[in-house]
């Protein structure tokens, strides 16, 4: 009984002072500053060398969990994980995320030139987790810079947690893990290369960003992008989102991104894998081996996994609430003008993503979308809560 009891009181003490910790990690720790880390092997001549040049970690970092630190004492909270390096918006952030709260898993495709014919050879890899309307991921704060780090980290313990800044939440319902070529510091061109990223030129970092920002991007550049969902119901995305978090942050800055052997493709596959949702036993080595490493054929293997095809993320209605956000923030004066030179078809992939808030918008509140834009976040919101109430999403499988 004595046992038992100081057994619990350990446990009871051991639950306090994690609690109560005040460890300030480094800039190096969090992966906010870092140095390129592969060597250039002796059996790739023609690879560029950039061992021990800084790298740029600006706008793509891993995940870091932080629970056990200063800002875990500070924002965590029972049933979820706090990370660090959420991307949304152009600037990073402390995120909460939840152990259990993903609806639907889904992989996307989003398209970039060259085209050959017509049709595009070449695709950007990256898993996308819809959010329960009631389990968002909850950005808590602006992650710090290195100076404000070195500051609390100087800082008397006891007085550490006082200097971080209240929690104000930003609820995030879709975001993606997306593994990306990242360049150096003094990087001459500071742009992915699918010819570079065979010669050792980037280090892969797999981050976590919202998909506002994914869909930003595709506003600018009209690339259309395309969505696999995968059948993973009764918990099963929250063990590919824990499975990717943990990649992350055990991936660093510390592995070479490569064209076809390790890239966004393979990482995506081998997420899915390993959290023990899927797997691919069939034969033919060949088949396999190509699919999971080149982007445009991927879509076999996941059919065969069970996936449905649900069309185009530009027309996705539950992605209209990130859509009008980023709208506001590349139209930022409610213009709906593609940029000069973008080819015809990019500009009707970004006016399909503009009609589907226009139409959200204009469903319920009369005028203009441009003149009204304080009229998009109730409707967007109305819209939303209505799609993430039904069973089932045409085109889709519901989980049961």
């Amino acid at each position: 009984m004595k046992f038992v009891l100081l057994t619990f009181l350990m446990g009871t003490f051991s639950v306090h002072t994690h609690a109560q910790s005040t460890v300030v990690p480094t800039a190096e720790e969090l992966f906010m500053e870092g140095k390129f880390s592969v060597k250039k092997s002796i059996f790739r001549p023609f690879d560029e060398n950039h061992y021990g040049e800084p790298l740029d970690l600006s706008e793509r970092r891993p995940m870091v969990n932080v629970e056990e630190s200063v800002f875990g004492a500070k924002y965590s909270k029972p049933g979820s994980k706090l990370f660090s390096n959420f991307y949304h918006n152009g600037r990073f952030y402390l995120a909460r995320v939840p152990d259990r709260g993903v609806r639907n898993t889904y992989f996307q495709l989003s398209y970039f030139p060259p085209q050959v014919a017509g049709k595009y050879i070449a695709a950007h890899s990256l898993l996308r987790f819809e959010m329960e309307q009631d389990s968002p991921i909850e950005l808590v704060a602006p992650m710090p810079t290195a100076e404000e780090l070195a500051r609390l980290a100087a800082a008397p313990e006891a007085q550490r947690q006082s200097l971080l800044p209240q929690e104000s939440i930003i609820p995030i319902r879709n975001a993606a893990i997306s593994a990306e070529a990242q360049w150096t510091q003094d990087d001459p061109k500071k742009a992915y290369d699918l010819q570079r990223g065979r010669r050792g030129a980037f280090t892969q970092i797999v981050r976590m960003v919202s998909m506002t920002e994914r869909i930003e991007g595709a506003l600018q550049s009209g690339n259309p992008a395309n969505q696999i969902r995968l059948p993973l119901c009764n918990g099963e995305g929250d063990k590919v989102l824990a499975e990717s978090l943990r990649t992350s942050q055990a991936d660093g800055i510390s592995k070479l991104y490569d064209t076809l052997w390790y890239n966004c493709t393979t990482l995506a596959f081998d997420i899915l894998e390993r959290s023990g949702t899927v797997s691919d036993n069939r034969l033919g080595f060949m088949r396999n081996f190509m699919q999971r490493r080149v982007p445009i054929i991927a879509p076999a293997i996941l059919t065969e996994y069970g996936g449905i095809n649900v069309g185009p993320m530009g027309t996705d209605p539950s992605l209209a609430r990130e859509t009008a956000e980023a709208y506001t923030r590349v139209f930022p004066n409610g213009g709906e003008v593609c940029p000069a030179g973008m080819p015809e078809a990019n500009c009707r992939t970004v006016n399909e993503m503009i009609d589907l808030i226009t139409n959200a918008a204009n469903s319920s509140a009369p005028g203009s979308i441009c003149s009204l834009p304080q009229t998009l976040e109730p409707t967007i919101a109305r819209l939303a809560e209505h799609v993430m109430s039904q069973e089932q999403v045409a085109g889709e499988n519901a989980c049961q």
